[in-house]
């Protein structure tokens, strides 16, 4: 199905959620925030499933080679956003590796959300 990965993740009061530039000074392990909120800018679908999927497991049995693999393609695939053709299966591995990968809720709940809403549209279930 076609997802837009352009979609800006909002908290719960609807507004942007910020992340620090690529290439800011970071203050927070994972490049979350700058310390100079010029250097922040609203956090993409994208860039928090790429941010997703290239960290670093936190099960207890590492991932294989293959999943790795994966999740690494699927990330370089959605780039810096815009219309992205992914699978079911692409889909539940972005949540699942959100899930583990963030330690606040709301983002998770925006990823999930966001592609509730794309799947759920009449064109992305003809894609």
């Amino acid at each position: 199905m076609k997802i837009d990965f352009s979609a800006i993740l909002t908290d719960l009061d609807d507004d942007p959620l910020m992340i620090a530039k690529k290439g800011a000074n970071t203050l927070l392990e994972g490049g979350m925030l700058s310390a100079d909120a010029k250097q922040n800018e609203p956090m993409t679908l994208a860039r928090a499933a790429r941010i997703a999927l290239g960290a670093p497991y936190r099960q207890q049995q590492p991932a294989t080679a293959e999943e790795q693999f994966d999740d690494i393609a699927l990330a370089l695939r959605i780039g810096k956003g815009g219309i992205v053709e992914v699978s079911e299966t692409e889909i539940a591995r972005i949540k699942t590796r959100a899930a583990g990968t963030f330690s606040t809720p709301v983002v998770t709940a925006r990823i999930v959300e966001l592609l509730k809403i794309a799947a759920s549209e009449p064109e992305a279930r003809k894609a």
